[in-house]
């Protein structure tokens, strides 16, 4: 057995294990995407990274930033807002505007890592809590992991519970014959 960095001999079967196991997931990539993929890392899944600043008379109030991955998943970055503009609506403006701008741009769910004391504030404005980050960036910092839906999860998704019961129905029709046959066969 041998672990090594990826070679470029590698890459034409690579990515096509990628691509089938993708395929498998119900995505579908070009090959030219996974190698693209493969050879300039992660960065190839961003589709768009803005940062936004708001401005009262002139004078930077805040900043949020936003990065758009395949997927049509986005996370919220960098929500700041100077201490002397803090709780006055600015960082519910700039939440705002970023959660328009992602629902333009056909974002499905977006998320953001958040400290504790903001959760409540997210959660006003339809966020989730989906997880925990201990010790993220600093030892003692945890962070929440928040989240929101836009769209309705999709057709496929509502196909596989559809496809959860029909193989439960099976199994039912399995066992209740299994059932008889033994039955038959005790006579």
């Amino acid at each position: 057995m041998e672990i090594k960095k990826l070679e470029s001999e590698d890459l034409p079967a690579i990515a096509t294990l990628l691509r089938n196991y993708w395929k498998e997931r119900g995505m579908d990539y070009s090959q030219e995407w996974t190698l693209n993929y493969l050879t300039n890392g992660h960065k190839t899944e961003i589709k768009k990274d803005q940062s936004f600043v708001l401005k009262e008379q002139d004078k930077i109030v805040g900043i949020i930033a936003v990065v758009i991955y395949e997927g049509d998943v986005a996370e919220i970055r960098d929500l700041v807002v100077k201490k002397e503009y803090r709780r006055k609506g600015y960082g519910k403006k700039l939440l705002e505007y970023i959660m328009d701008f992602a629902k333009r741009n056909q974002v499905r769910k977006i998320y953001a890592l958040i400290f504790q004391p903001y959760r409540f504030f997210l959660e006003k404005v339809g966020f989730e809590l989906e997880g925990y980050l201990k010790d993220h960036f600093k030892e003692g910092e945890h962070l929440l992991l928040m989240s929101q839906f836009f769209r309705e999860k999709e057709e496929k998704q509502v196909d596989l519970k559809q496809k959860l019961e029909d193989v439960k129905k099976v199994q039912e029709i399995e066992e209740e014959t299994s059932g008889r046959l033994q039955k038959l066969r005790l006579r």
